[in-house]
């Protein structure tokens, strides 16, 4: 990682959720299994899961199912609603914030705005980062809703960073994921791969990522030094 002296003060952290500030992937998988059990279908391998998420819960059945009901989007429709309907049963029950998050945003607080824009469904993000950071505050919180625009669509970043009242240049996009990194790209700013998420550092770098952080101290070290000891 090169150090990163931004063209003016960054007051605006987008971040994603899934991969990025949050390990979720056990209850992703277990939900989507459940799901596949009970229709009869085969169940993927757990490291398959690593490709399989990160671009919503619809592309996640699809993709767990290898496309086969692609053609059929009254059934894929009606799998994407099963798998949701046992991930809200399950709840937040093995999801954790990756180890230095919380010093992270000890450090960031009250230095730049945090928000949320995260592919998982509105209600099970909101509940994911009440269970997991519930005595924080974030400027916002964005899942996937009717009329909500799907990263990569800027859309939803672009809104955050207008309703935040900073300009594109003093905003980043964070995650873990070429989707985010797309994301950030297609609104104009500039973005931070992950790399102890669930893709790693190879896909943030071939899709161009700004900077890469190894270690959520490094995020900090990337906006600007920002309460640098």
């Amino acid at each position: 990682m090169s150090r990163y002296a931004p063209r003016m003060p960054v007051r605006l952290a987008v971040f994603d959720l899934d991969g990025t500030l949050a390990d979720t992937m056990e209850d992703i998988a277990a939900s989507m299994d459940a799901m596949l059990r009970n229709e009869g279908l085969p169940i993927p391998a757990r490291e398959a899961y690593s490709a399989i998420v990160g671009d919503g819960a619809r592309v996640a059945v699809s993709r767990a199912t290898d496309g086969r009901f692609d053609d059929d989007d009254e059934a894929l429709e009606r799998l994407t609603e099963s798998y949701l309907a046992a991930y809200r049963v399950r709840g937040v029950r093995s999801a954790r914030a990756y180890t230095g998050v919380e010093a992270m945003l000890d450090r960031l607080d009250g230095a730049v705005m945090c928000a949320v824009l995260t592919n998982k469904p509105h209600d099970l993000a909101i509940a994911t980062m009440e269970a997991l950071f519930g005595g924080r505050r974030f400027a916002r919180v964005e899942g996937v809703r009717r009329g909500w625009m799907r990263k990569p669509d800027p859309g939803g970043l672009l809104e955050i960073i207008r309703d935040s009242g900073v300009r594109i240049e003093e905003a980043m996009m964070i995650g873990d994921t070429n989707t985010d990194i797309r994301t950030g790209r297609a609104a104009g700013v500039e973005t931070i791969g992950v790399s102890w998420g669930f893709r790693g550092e190879n896909e943030l770098r071939t899709e161009g990522a700004t900077h890469i952080a190894h270690h959520p101290a490094d995020v900090v070290e990337i906006l600007g030094g920002l309460l640098r000891e």
